[in-house]
């Protein structure tokens, strides 16, 4: 299977249009159509429906289209890195975080940035779902992530370091009723508003603050999307909200972080790698990433 071909098939899984396809490729539209029917052969499946107007990916092409942006990616890096291998460059490192791990990145990443200069660097945001999706992909090398999404099933495919476990907090307002309170005990929660930035939320409180004469801790859930929405409406006093204990509030000033009793812990935070990785850079950021986090729950 050539490289050409690939990236033939990825020109015209994004144009849908082999005219332009075969403009991008620099190449006739025969040349073009002939790789294509080579890589179904090759692969058993066909990959594109065609008629006199239209392309369209099939099931299999999509998939195929998915797995071999990646391959077309890792190509163009290892010539790129091989390339510039001469200058002292290294490569880029792909680091994905979810909703709250920057925090975990602030103290360390300029260290590791002046021990690395030659390496690159790359960090995205994503929901935790498709954090770990890309992960899994290989689109990125490092995560920091909750363990919403990882299982048991993963343990062979990753490694992965502990670096967060402790107990929740909740955020209230300083108008809250809650606000005197040193710690809050989960009886005091009855009546209030719940602001999750998750589906299963809800659910899980409800699951860990529930007995049988304790049956409902909230009256409502508002639903939000990131972090700094959630702390948003606790800073207005329109509801409450659990947030790891190593967040920082300072550009919330309404916002007040309370103990809970009993403990809310619904989660933990590793930082992940792939198996195969034994690139040096790597491992120091892990490293300093342990240290960074061993570190800010001492000063807690």
């Amino acid at each position: 299977m050539e490289i050409t071909y690939i990236q033939s098939f990825i020109a015209l899984a994004e144009s849908l249009n082999f005219h332009k396809a075969a403009e991008r490729e620099h190449t006739s539209q025969s040349t073009l159509s002939r790789r294509i029917q080579a890589l179904e052969r090759e692969i058993g499946v066909p990959l594109l429906e065609r008629d006199s107007r239209n392309v369209q990916l099939t099931q299999a092409g999509k998939e195929f289209y998915f797995q071999t942006v990646k391959l077309a990616e890792q190509y163009r890096l290892a010539i790129e890195a091989t390339k510039k291998a001469s200058s002292g460059y290294s490569r880029r490192l792909r680091i994905g975080i979810g909703y709250y791990e920057h925090f975990f990145l602030m103290p360390f990443i300029g260290t590791f940035a002046q021990q690395y200069p030659n390496v690159k660097l790359r960090v995205y945001q994503f929901i935790y779902e498709k954090l770990m999706e890309h992960f899994l992909h290989g689109n990125l090398d490092i995560i920091l992530t909750s363990d919403q999404f990882m299982s048991t099933a993963m343990e062979n495919m990753i490694e992965k370091e502990l670096i967060w476990d402790k107990e929740w907090l909740l955020a209230v307002c300083r108008k809250s009723t809650l606000a005197k309170y040193p710690i809050i005990n989960r009886r005091q929660l009855s009546n209030t508003t719940v602001i999750s930035m998750y589906n299963g939320s809800a659910q899980m409180i409800r699951k860990i603050y529930h007995n049988q004469d304790f049956v409902e801790p909230f009256r409502s859930v508002i639903q939000v999307n990131s972090y700094e929405a959630k702390l948003t409406l606790v800073n207005a006093d329109l509801g409450i909200g659990f947030v790891p204990s190593f967040i920082k509030t300072d550009s919330y000033p309404e916002v007040l972080l309370k103990k809970l009793t009993p403990p809310y812990q619904p989660r933990k935070f590793y930082i992940l790698c792939h198996p195969s990785t034994c690139d040096t850079a790597v491992k120091t950021f892990i490293e300093l990433c342990k240290e960074s986090c061993k570190t800010l729950a001492e000063n807690l």
